[in-house]
């Protein structure tokens, strides 16, 4: 019988990540932002982070704010944010950018989740960001249509934040549906570990069919009780 995820305070996660390693930040707009992770990781000192994140935001200042990311790959960079060190790492070059589309970005994801080298997309086709990342075009087999081959972008550890998970590790999607909240699910199968911080956890009971819970106990390596951990 498979053990459920660990239940850690946000110090002991953040062990979980090492100097260099490739880290999938979850979150989109103000919705679902590992603040709390990040910061732990940011007060852990890990460096040389090469962060991959759908939609940069605060969760990634954090980390730029501590000197913490080497590089950083997303789509933008949450035009809504004040002038940060995200913005002022860039510009620096202490932190390099690789700038991508929200198709390559998941492309790269769903070959790493299905043990492919590859995702087949039209997302940038013929674009400047396909150019700067050097992706390579191939014919389809059965159309002879030409398709970017996106490279599998597999992660060392994926830091997601959600509303609730179980007792014994069974990860809740949001109440309501939100916009992309499928995204921190493709990043989390991308992902040679998981960790999951949690605003509270609830009986086991409560995911016997119900349609919000999003993430196996198998498929998670850590939980943390933001809503009553500290540390």
């Amino acid at each position: 019988m498979s053990r459920g995820p660990l239940l850690l305070r946000p110090v002991e996660a953040a062990a979980l990540v090492g100097d260099g390693d490739t880290v999938g930040l979850g979150g989109i707009l103000q919705r679902r932002r590992p603040t709390e992770l990040c910061q732990a990781l940011a007060t852990a000192g890990v460096r040389g982070l090469h962060v991959m994140s759908f939609l940069a935001g605060p969760e990634t200042e954090v980390l730029a704010a501590a000197g913490a990311i080497a590089t950083l790959t997303t789509g933008y960079v949450d035009p809504t944010l004040p002038p940060t060190a995200t913005q002022a790492g860039l510009a620096s070059g202490s932190m390099a950018l690789r700038e991508t589309s929200e198709q390559v970005f998941v492309g790269g994801l769903l070959a790493a989740s299905a043990g492919l080298p590859f995702w087949p997309t039209f997302g940038a086709a013929g674009s400047d960001v396909a150019a700067a990342l050097g992706l390579r075009e191939i014919r389809c087999p059965y159309t002879d249509r030409p398709v970017l081959a996106v490279p599998a972008t597999p992660l060392d550890v994926a830091v997601l934040h959600a509303e609730a998970a179980t007792n014994s590790g069974a990860v809740f999607g949001p109440s309501k549906r939100e916009f992309l909240d499928d995204a921190d699910l493709v990043l989390a199968r991308a992902a040679r570990q998981v960790i999951v911080s949690v605003e509270r956890i609830v009986a086991d009971e409560e995911a016997v069919g119900c349609k919000t819970a999003v993430l196996a106990p198998f498929e998670v390596t850590a939980i943390v009780d933001v809503g009553t951990t500290s540390g």
